[in-house]
């Protein structure tokens, strides 16, 4: 049906949103897809429902809380009682719209954990657009933070995030990703959102956060990263895929012998950093020493 790849499509292609956020607008699809879908009884409606929500799941592979948020919601359907399609309908939105709001809330108590930790004043550098760290931002504009955000090539998410930062009052500066080893020297402390947090504490986010988190440890800068525990998985580092987005988005004529990436995620190290921030509170990386 067009209107499932529709959905697909849209998640697919949003470059610009956080994990939690497209996470969530999943579940906003699936509520409305059982409205949209024509069965005749709950039995097939449940099949319809598991064969597209493994094709959200497979859209954006390098996203857990996709996979999480939308395998919790299958499960609770599974084990729903027999019910009329109406009353299952409503359950399954009722469910769905429960598990948004699960989300949410875990995204502000992360957020907010972290910035008990934050000194007023805090010279902060983040990286890409983060819905927790904007939530972050939200509690620091009256905190007297300065904040530094490469700016995220190459859709440049960097720099509407900064934008977005500074209309809070909060003094911002974007910069190339190539003047981070400069900038960092002169910041307190990087916080970063998260795709995924793997099985060792690995963190799979935006392409560039690993080398950042490698500058910010060269010049002993603490790292943190903040994020929903549903963002935790199972795989290991080499489990993961890294998600390629189309090369002619680095705007780099194609020729012979002349190769382009465009990887959109990379995968930073446990031992980069300095503590692990969830709603449950800050799990400290205990082999890491800072002096900032």
């Amino acid at each position: 049906m067009d209107f499932k790849q529709n959905y697909i499509d849209e998640i697919i292609n949003d470059r610009e949103s956080g994990a939690s956020e497209l996470a969530r607008r999943c579940l906003e699809m699936c509520a409305d897809i059982i409205w949209k879908l024509q069965t005749d009884g709950v039995s097939e409606m449940k099949n319809e429902i598991e064969e597209f929500v493994h094709a959200l799941q497979n859209a954006r592979p390098s996203m857990s809380p996709i996979k999480n948020l939308l395998q919790t919601w299958l499960e609770n359907l599974k084990s729903l009682p027999t019910f009329t399609l109406q009353e299952f309908r409503l359950e399954a939105m009722g469910t769905a719209e429960d598990l948004i709001e699960r989300s949410k809330m875990a995204v502000d108590q992360a957020a907010d954990s972290m910035f008990k930790i934050l000194k007023p004043n805090s010279r902060i550098m983040t990286y890409s657009y983060s819905s927790t760290v904007m939530a972050l931002m939200n509690l620091c504009k009256k905190s007297g933070m300065r904040v530094v955000v490469p700016e995220g090539r190459p859709l440049f998410e960097g720099r509407k995030f900064g934008k977005r930062i500074s209309d809070l009052g909060i003094e911002t500066t974007v910069i190339t990703e190539s003047q981070i080893g400069i900038c960092i020297k002169n910041v307190d402390v990087v916080v970063v959102g998260a795709d995924t947090v793997v099985n060792d504490g690995s963190v799979v986010n935006k392409a560039g956060t690993s080398l950042l988190a490698l500058a910010a440890q060269t010049e002993n800068v603490p790292v943190y990263v903040v994020y929903e525990k549903f963002k935790k998985s199972n795989q290991t580092s080499a489990e993961v895929v890294l998600e390629k987005m189309p090369e002619d988005e680095l705007g780099v004529d194609t020729g012979k012998n002349l190769h382009i990436y465009n990887y959109y995620f990379d995968i930073t190290p446990a031992e980069r950093i300095t503590a692990w921030i969830t709603e449950d509170g800050v799990r400290l990386n205990k082999g890491k020493k800072f002096s900032k």
